[in-house]
């Protein structure tokens, strides 16, 4: 390996750290500023509700998704005990495959929950992002000013700017389902599709809250999103992992609002 790609493996490490080192930052940011508490509320109670009604639905259909991916896998056979050596492995690999899928589809339902439960949420997260921006910055960087009818603006901006990116990624993930459903075999790379479709969209989605006021297209800011690509990356792995964990997730919205928000000033 040249020093020169050596040194892009190592600066890409740095830059995932960085962006997923935003989340603690924005926890620790949300303990000590009391004015966040307030529009961070909201949220946190929409977040539960998402995270229960998440998991009772998984949980229903659990054993469908188990059957789904188990007959995708092919069916291995023995005729000689000298084929346990590699048929073995595969057996073993075979049946923890659909417990993987399994995890992996729980966490991304509570996702989901979470990218919905923003819609109505939207106009408190706006608010929250536009506090931690005057906090960090001393300063907001948008397009209106500060006004009764600004604030009006801004609440209805974010709420229709979130149900434009909701749709987005859900046609994006119904796109991925549908492929793997016509397609044959197609099931084994619908968790892992889904789980980068997750990864990219997280960063763009909490992030947007402080690109929408500064007027950016999504043409920009995909344009943006691929120029800091590792620590798009980090936010995103953080984020979802934010989200795997029992409880803590119910902490997730507004930590990862503030993390967006921090993002966007770090990297602008």
């Amino acid at each position: 390996m040249s020093q020169e790609s050596s040194y892009g493996v190592v600066g890409a490490l740095q830059a995932g750290a960085g962006g997923g080192g935003l989340l603690f930052e924005a926890a620790s940011l949300l303990r000590r500023q009391r004015s966040l508490w307030a529009p961070a509320l909201l949220p946190v109670l929409l977040a539960a509700v998402a995270a229960v009604s998440a998991g009772s639905v998984f949980v229903a259909w659990a054993d469908e998704l188990h059957r789904w991916i188990a007959e995708a896998l092919p069916v291995l056979s023995v005729t000689a005990w000298w084929e346990w050596l590699w048929i073995g492995p595969g057996l073993a690999l075979f049946w923890l495959l659909p417990k993987l899928a399994l995890v992996l589809g729980f966490v991304l339902a509570v996702v989901m929950a979470f990218v919905l439960a923003n819609l109505v949420a939207a106009p408190f997260h706006e608010v929250l992002s536009r506090r931690v921006e005057a906090i960090v910055t001393g300063e907001v960087d948008e397009l209106n000013a500060a006004s009764f009818w600004g604030e009006v603006r801004a609440a209805l901006r974010s709420v229709v700017e979130e149900a434009k990116r909701t749709a987005f990624y859900l046609a994006l993930l119904a796109v991925i389902v549908g492929l793997g459903m016509i397609l044959p075999g197609a099931q084994l790379l619908v968790p892992p599709a889904l789980l980068v479709a997750t990864l990219i969209f997280l960063p763009l989605d909490y992030a947007s809250y402080a690109l929408d006021r500064r007027g950016l297209s999504f043409a920009a800011r995909r344009a943006w999103l691929g120029r800091h690509r590792g620590a798009m990356l980090g936010f995103g792995a953080a984020a979802f992992g934010l989200c795997a964990i029992p409880g803590v997730n119910l902490l997730a919205m507004p930590v990862l609002v503030v993390a967006g928000t921090l993002l966007v000033v770090r990297h602008r």
